[in-house]
């Protein structure tokens, strides 16, 4: 059984990691924002007080993410052990989450927590992006070999957004935005 509880900064990996580690154990990788979306998408209780902070462009408080997490830990899938992704974030997340393991008799689990130098996480999470159609996470130097066609059509419409200096993309031509002083220079494949 493995229990692993993945920390770090945004763009360490955590997620490539729990990925990885989640087919070769074959256990869950549990994300707190993939549970907090999963329970707004099916309307749970827990879902709909999340919803309202959220909406309110408001952090969901540490109780009610921690009863997120806990509910979802106490799943079927989760019995053979489970990797939890960049949770707990807080001490007092952290506190609580000790305490529900005590009280389940979870306390057999590895905390992993990855350092990654600064500059190359600044490299990653500038070039950060979310694919609009299919929500998977990639770097817009690197092209997904899957539904290319999904993933150019998101950098450009994200690009939309910011300052575009060429208006015209199409194949082999470079763009260059800016936000908050930061400049990214990419080519459209």
């Amino acid at each position: 059984m493995l229990n692993l509880i993945l920390l770090g900064p945004p763009g360490a990996g955590k997620g490539t990691q729990a990925a990885k580690l989640k087919e070769k154990f074959n256990i869950p990788h549990i994300s707190t924002g993939d549970i907090l979306r999963d329970n707004i998408n099916k309307g749970t209780e827990l879902g709909k007080r999340a919803k309202e902070f959220m909406n309110n462009g408001q952090l969901v408080p540490d109780d009610l993410v921690i009863n997120i997490v806990e509910a979802r830990l106490l799943e079927d899938d989760c019995k053979e052990g489970f990797i939890l992704d960049g949770f707990p974030r807080t001490v007092y997340q952290a506190e609580m989450l000790g305490n529900f393991f005590k009280e389940n008799g979870m306390d057999n689990y590895t905390v992993a927590e990855l350092y990654v130098d600064q500059d190359e996480l600044i490299r990653r999470l500038s070039g950060r992006r979310l694919c609009k159609a299919c929500n998977a996470i990639y770097h817009v130097t690197v092209c997904l070999q899957r539904n290319k066609a999904s993933v150019m059509f998101v950098a450009v419409s994200y690009i939309k957004d910011l300052t575009i200096t060429k208006k015209q993309l199409s194949k082999g031509q470079q763009y260059t935005t800016s936000k908050q002083n930061l400049l990214l220079t990419t080519t459209i494949n």
